[in-house]
C-alpha cells in the first residue's frame, strides 16, 4: 500500500518530509526494518526506540512514526503522533483490515485462567469449525484440523547478516513465542491476516491489562469478550500504578471494543463492573440464578468431573479452577458457533494444556508443574494440592525480577499457608540479582517454616527431590510451559519438564 493511502486514513498526526513509498508493514523492532516498513519509535520500560534509529536506517527504513520530541532529533519521512503505540495499531489495521474483518474474534481477560480457557476454546473451535488461531501466553498457533502451525515472524531483510546481531530475546520474539501474553499490535494484525489467508474464520486472543494500557489490541473488532476472574496483581513500576488502574484497564476490553457478547465468571468479584454496558451478558456460576449453572462433581486421579447446566463433562486435568475455565470455553464456543455444548464432550475430555497442573510420578512421589505465579493462582493450586496430598507439600518457586515487588510477600504468605517445605529459587530474574529476590521472599516467611534458598533453579529442583520422601507432592511453580529463564537481557533455554523426564519421572493422565 502506498504511504499516501495510509496517511489519508489516519487522523491526528503531523507529516514531515513526505516522499511516496510502498509500505507493507510496520514494526517497533529495528532488526525487522526494510525499505517497505514504517519504524515506530516507541518508548519502552528499559530502552527508547530512538536508540535504534540508525539500525533501522541501515536496514533501508525511510519512514518513521515518532512523537514530537523524537522528531526533532532525526531526519527522514516522519509521521508525528501524540500516541505512537496507538497510531502503530491504527496503521496495522489499515494494512491488514481487509483480511481480519473476515474473522470472528474472541478476547479473554482475567488475572488467572486466560491461557487454559483459550486452549480449551481453541480445541473446540478447531474440531467443530475446521480451524482457528490462538494468540496467548503459549505463543501464536494456528490450528487447522490435525495440523498445528506455530506462527513465526520472519526478519525481512539481510537475514543471515542480522542473525548474528540477534540476542535470544529477539529470537523468541520473531519465533512468535509468548514473551508477552499479548504481543505488539502489528504482530497481532499480521498473524490474524495470515490466518485469514489460510481460510481460518475464528480467532482467540488472550488480552492482558498491560496490552490494553499499551494499545496492543487497539482497533481489534472483538465479537465476544470473556472475564475469568480478578485479584490484585501486576501492580508495580513497569505495569500498573494501583489496583484501580489495573481493574480499569481490564474493563476497557468490554467497554471500548464494541463486543456483542460477554461471558463472565459470576463467582468472581467485579464481574458486574467488567461487563457493564454489554448488551448480551452470559453469567456462569454455582448459583441457580446464573444464566449457566456450574457444579463441581469430583477432582483427582488426573481428571476433574463437573456439570454445566446439568450436563456432565470431564477434563484430563485436576482442579476446580481448571473446570471453571473449561466451562467458560464450552459455553462461549457454543454461542459463537451456535452449537449445543454436549457436542464438545469428547474434545474437552482429551484437551491437555501445557504447563497447567501437569502431573508426573517419580519414585512414589508426585511432581506437579504449574504456571502459577501470583497470589491468586498460588492459593488455588497449593490449596488443592494440600487437600489431595497423602504426604507433605513441597513448593518450589521464585518471583519475576524488576517488577511487582509486592508479589514477593504475597507468594511467600500463600506458600507458607499451604506448603510444608519451601524451596525458594529464581524465576526470570532479568537484570535483578537472583539471590536478592530469593532473600526478599524469605524475609516475609514465618521463622517456623522449613525453607531452602537455592537461586539456581536446576539445582533447586534436585534439592526438592533429594529432601522428598514417598507420598510427597512437589510443586514446581511459575515456569509452566516456559522453555527459558530470563537472565539479564537473554533468554536461556530451560525446561522443567525436560529436567524431570531426564531423571526418570513418568507423566500421568496422558
Amino acid at each position: 500500500m502506498l504511504l499516501s493511502e495510509i496517511l489519508k486514513r489516519l487522523s491526528g498526526v503531523v507529516l514531515e518530509n513526505f516522499a511516496e513509498n510502498e509500505i507493507k508493514s510496520i514494526t517497533n523492532h529495528s532488526l525487522d526494518c526494510s525499505e517497505e516498513t514504517i519504524f515506530a519509535v516507541c518508548n519502552g520500560f528499559k530502552n527508547h526506540g530512538k536508540n535504534y534509529i540508525k539500525d533501522a536506517i541501515n536496514s533501508g527504513n525511510k519512514v518513521f512514526l515518532c512523537d514530537e520530541e523524537t522528531a526533532k532529533e532525526m531526519d527522514g519521512i516522519k509521521i508525528i503522533s501524540k500516541n505512537v503505540r496507538k497510531t502503530m495499531a491504527e496503521i496495522s489495521k489499515i494494512l491488514f483490515n481487509s483480511d481480519i474483518k473476515k474473522l470472528t474474534i474472541i478476547g479473554i481477560t482475567g488475572t488467572k485462567g486466560k491461557t487454559t480457557t483459550a486452549e480449551f476454546m481453541a480445541s473446540i473451535l478447531n474440531e467443530k469449525t475446521g480451524g482457528c488461531i490462538s494468540i496467548s501466553t503459549l505463543g501464536i498457533r494456528i490450528n487447522k484440523g490435525e495440523k498445528i502451525i506455530e506462527y513465526h515472524r520472519k526478519i525481512r531483510k539481510n537475514t543471515s547478516q542480522k542473525s548474528e546481531q540477534l540476542k535470544n530475546e529477539d529470537l523468541y520474539t520473531h519465533r512468535g513465542i509468548g514473551v508477552n501474553t499479548t504481543p505488539d499490535s502489528y504482530i497481532i494484525y499480521e498473524a490474524l491476516a495470515y490466518a485469514s489467508s489460510l481460510g481460518i474464520r475464528y480467532a482467540i486472543i488472550e488480552v492482558s491489562s498491560s496490552a490494553l494500557k499499551a494499545y496492543r489490541v487497539h482497533g481489534i473488532p472483538f465479537f465476544m469478550c470473556l472475564f475469568t476472574n480478578i485479584s490484585k496483581d501486576h501492580i508495580g513500576p513497569s505495569e500498573h500504578l494501583d489496583y484501580e488502574e489495573y481493574k480499569a484497564c481490564k474493563r476497557m476490553l468490554f467497554s471500548d471494543y464494541g463486543a456483542r457478547y460477554a461471558v463472565v465468571n459470576a463467582d468472581s468479584e467485579e464481574w458486574r463492573y467488567m461487563s457493564a454496558g454489554i448488551e448480551n451478558i452470559i453469567t456462569i456460576s454455582k448459583s441457580e440464578k446464573s444464566c449457566v449453572k456450574f457444579e463441581l462433581l469430583s477432582s483427582g486421579g488426573g481428571k476433574t468431573e463437573f456439570m454445566i447446566d446439568g450436563k456432565r463433562f470431564v477434563i484430563p486435568i485436576e482442579g476446580e479452577f481448571n473446570a471453571y475455565n473449561a466451562a467458560m470455553a464450552a459455553v462461549s464456543a457454543g454461542v459463537v458457533i451456535g452449537c449445543d455444548i454436549e457436542e464438545f464432550y469428547d474434545v474437552i475430555k482429551r484437551t491437555r494444556i501445557e504447563g497447567r497442573y501437569d502431573i508426573y510420578e517419580y519414585h512414589h512421589r508426585l511432581i506437579i508443574i504449574d504456571f502459577a505465579h501470583n497470589e491468586a493462582s498460588f492459593e488455588a493450586v497449593l490449596s488443592y494440592a494440600k487437600t489431595h496430598s497423602k504426604g507433605r507439600v513441597i513448593a518450589l518457586f521464585g518471583s519475576v525480577g524488576e517488577r511487582n515487588f509486592k508479589r514477593r510477600r504475597e507468594l511467600a504468605k500463600a506458600a507458607e499457608k499451604y506448603a510444608d517445605i519451601l524451596i525458594i529459587t529464581s524465576d526470570n530474574p532479568g537484570y535483578e540479582d537472583a539471590m536478592k529476590i530469593c532473600t526478599d521472599i524469605a524475609l516475609n516467611l514465618d521463622e517456623s517454616i522449613e525453607r531452602y534458598i537455592v537461586p539456581d533453579r536446576h539445582s533447586a529442583i534436585l534439592r526438592a527431590l533429594d529432601i522428598s520422601i514417598e507420598d510427597d507432592v512437589i510443586l514446581l511453580l511459575g515456569k509452566g510451559h516456559e522453555q527459558f529463564q530470563k537472565i539479564g537481557g537473554e533468554y536461556i533455554p530451560f525446561s522443567e519438564r525436560g529436567i524431570i523426564l531426564g531423571l526418570g519421572a513418568i507423566p500421568l493422565g496422558s
